[in-house]
């Protein structure tokens, strides 16, 4: 784990200068006079429409709040930051006013204020220099416990001091590397800023199981049901269906049949529950290259205040991860991929990597990974081990890879 630090200053971005500036106003002065009605009866009303009303913006006023803001940060003020930021968005619904007060929140303990803020600012952020700080600036939040955790950074159940979470917010600063790489993110992510696990599991392997039914498979032994409901041998392929129930953990499936009739299923992985709680699961068909299907799964971590679990018995905190499964249709070859999720798996739009599989390898691009990350073997024996190639990070040479271990069900 890592050992609590003092946090640093905000960061200070450029200068904000809105965009928005009010329309000058028509008067009555300097309007043109109305011509005189016409009074034949061919006369027709106007069909001109109403000029749009520009909102004012009190550009003064935002800029005032913004550099007062940026004042106390400066001066480690962090909550009367936070309030002048909020003045300033009040006036102007800035991404970069947005961002700073989540800044601010963080470093005043206010995780679950920044994490909204932060949220918010980078869906509608363009430039890839802040959107990297913001993501930089998540990760932090979900380090502190952030995201739903309503515990303060450093403090455990019973109030004794404690490290950050180890491993949150991995998501997040691969994410801000990818925006634009930077030592403070590579260093955050352990030097190796490619974060994405890939697993190659020739046909037979331990994790891919296959059967001549798919009633057969062990999915829907535990009771598998699709979206459309139970899954049967009736059921058209591929399709995807979760095992296991909300509170008491889930497990998602990727279920496909081959030219060849055999049937395969690969686990998406799952939900952790702990005292009747577990996070979101989330899981769906994905498009991919020909002759191959895919499926993915993100779930949700959980988190609780002290006290507040059955009993008094703490806190709930586990992180959320995504994983995505390839299957070849003709071979039963497969690739597994995981890696931590950089945001909650219920928020849209969020950054993710591209997955490219071929009998050559399953490249990955993004989340600081660029480059075939695993290869099956030439000769695909009937009951192997799994192959793990090595990773390619972007901007540096291509380390070992940390194959990941297969997900399974529930007990």
């Amino acid at each position: 784990m890592l050992a609590c630090q003092k946090a640093p200053p905000a960061p200070t971005l450029a200068s904000a200068s809105p965009e928005a500036t009010a329309a000058p106003e028509a008067s009555a002065e300097n309007s043109a006079p109305s011509p005189a009605p016409r009074t034949d009866a061919s006369a027709a009303p106007s069909s001109a429409p109403a000029a749009a009303v520009v909102p004012v913006v009190d550009e003064a006023g935002f800029t005032a709040a913004l550099e007062q803001g940026r004042a106390l940060a400066k001066a480690r003020k962090y909550s009367e930051a936070a309030t002048a930021f909020g003045r300033a968005l009040d006036i102007h619904d800035d991404p970069r006013a947005r961002a700073e007060r989540g800044y601010a929140r963080h470093f005043s303990h206010d995780e679950t204020g920044a994490a909204s803020d932060l949220a918010l600012a980078a869906h509608t952020e363009t430039d890839r220099g802040r959107l990297s700080e913001i993501w930089f600036h998540r990760g932090l939040v979900a380090a502190a416990g952030g995201d739903g955790d309503a515990r303060p950074p450093g403090t455990a159940a019973g109030g004794e001091e404690t490290a950050r979470r180890d491993g949150a917010g991995a998501g997040a600063f691969a994410v801000s590397y990818e925006f634009r790489p930077s030592k403070l993110a590579k260093d955050k992510l352990g030097g190796d800023p490619c974060i994405v696990q890939v697993t190659a599991y020739p046909a037979g392997g331990t994790a891919v199981a296959s059967a001549d039914r798919v009633s057969q498979l062990d999915s829907l032994r535990a009771g598998c049901v699709a979206a459309s409901g139970p899954v049967t041998d009736a059921t058209p392929l591929p399709v995807v269906c979760t095992t296991g129930s909300v509170g008491s953990g889930e497990n998602a499936w990727l279920i496909a049949k081959a030219p060849q009739k055999r049937v395969y299923e690969a686990p998406l992985g799952g939900t952790t529950a702990m005292w009747g709680r577990s996070g979101a699961l989330i899981a769906t068909l994905r498009p991919t290259a020909a002759g191959w299907v895919s499926a993915s799964s993100a779930s949700d971590g959980i988190g609780e205040a002290p006290g507040s679990a059955p009993g008094g018995r703490g806190t709930i905190d586990t992180l959320g991860a995504e994983s995505i499964a390839f299957i070849h249709l003709a071979t039963g070859d497969a690739y597994l991929a995981h890696y931590p999720s950089p945001a909650p798996a219920t928020e849209e739009n969020v950054p993710r990597p591209t997955f490219t599989p071929s009998a050559a390898g399953l490249r990955v691009d993004g989340l600081g990974c660029h480059g075939i990350l695993a290869t099956l073997p030439a000769a695909t024996p009937s009951a192997s081990a799994p192959s793990s190639a090595s990773a390619a990070s972007s901007g540096s040479s291509a380390p070992a890879a940390k194959p990941a271990p297969a997900p399974s069900a529930p007990p």
